[in-house]
């Protein structure tokens, strides 16, 4: 885990630029699916720039408390400069595990995860229902599990320009995001986010699908979003200059079918949850 903090450390500005204003549409769907009330104390876990944390704060009011948990200390200072800059002095922001979360049971009314669950499924899902209050409110989402299309032909491309460069960093990472993939094998669908936070104590559970189409107004935008992501950012480092120009020009010619006069446009699916303790 603690290469993810680094890379995510290292390329925080870059995820706020391009990647959070297109998972604004998903945090904004998510939040509507639970009215959260003047006054309340909300839990962002996994916070990373404070999106989630920013978009609930003006329903909570400045009589409520928004407290931001990330392990990634250069995307927390993101995440305090927007909500300063918003005014949002109810916002707070800290280090910290999602799967260890610093609070006492019955904390908070919301629990609000967005993208960002790491370890094993029922002990995260347990730590969210232990520090919500009796009859409080988890509010999640997760990307569909497997994805086809564009996001497909950029991982085989990736992975056949950096099969051969297994620096350390690149093995910590790969080794990271395997057992990642293989903590969370067993929650494919939404059914199985509600058969879990079942198992772990929730009393209701719905989960659905939300789909959402994602512009990017040429070719060289949507390559560098999908490079940022942890995995794409540690192989691309680890190849050697003449490697990456060629795998540049490989994903140009291989994500071109994608493109159009407009730009590309992708449909993004992800899971999204609300529960009740």
């Amino acid at each position: 885990m603690d290469i993810l903090i680094q890379l995510y450390d290292e390329f925080a500005s870059e995820y706020e630029r391009t990647r959070v204003p297109r998972f604004r549409p998903f945090v904004k769907r998510l939040l509507q699916l639970y009215d959260t009330r003047p006054g309340s104390h909300v839990l962002d876990a996994g916070c990373g720039t404070g999106l989630a944390a920013t978009m609930v704060a003006p329903r909570a009011g400045h009589g409520g408390k928004i407290f931001g948990v990330d392990a990634s200390e250069k995307m927390l200072e993101i995440a305090r400069h927007k909500a300063k800059g918003f005014g949002f002095d109810q916002c707070e922001f800290v280090a910290g595990d999602i799967t260890k979360l610093d609070a006492a049971d019955d904390s908070f009314d919301v629990v609000i995860c967005s993208f960002a669950l790491w370890g094993e499924p029922r002990a995260v899902f347990g730590e969210f229902f232990r520090v919500l209050k009796p009859h409080g409110a988890l509010l999640l989402q997760n990307w569909e599990p497997e994805r086809g299309g564009l996001v497909r032909k950029f991982n085989e491309t990736l992975h056949a320009y950096s099969k051969k460069f297994s620096t350390e960093r690149v093995s910590q990472t790969r080794a990271v995001l395997t057992k990642h993939r293989a903590d969370w094998s067993e929650l494919q669908t939404p059914q199985d986010y509600e058969r879990v936070l079942r198992e772990v104590g929730f009393s209701q559970a719905a989960a659905q699908w939300f789909e959402n189409a994602t512009h990017f107004k040429n070719l060289d935008e949507c390559v560098e979003f999908h490079a940022l992501g942890v995995g794409a950012r540690a192989e691309l480092a680890a190849m050697d200059d003449a490697t990456r120009a060629q795998f540049v020009t490989a994903i140009r010619d291989a994500l071109q079918p994608f493109a159009n006069a407009r730009g590309v446009e992708e449909i993004w699916r992800a899971i999204q949850v609300r529960a009740r303790k």
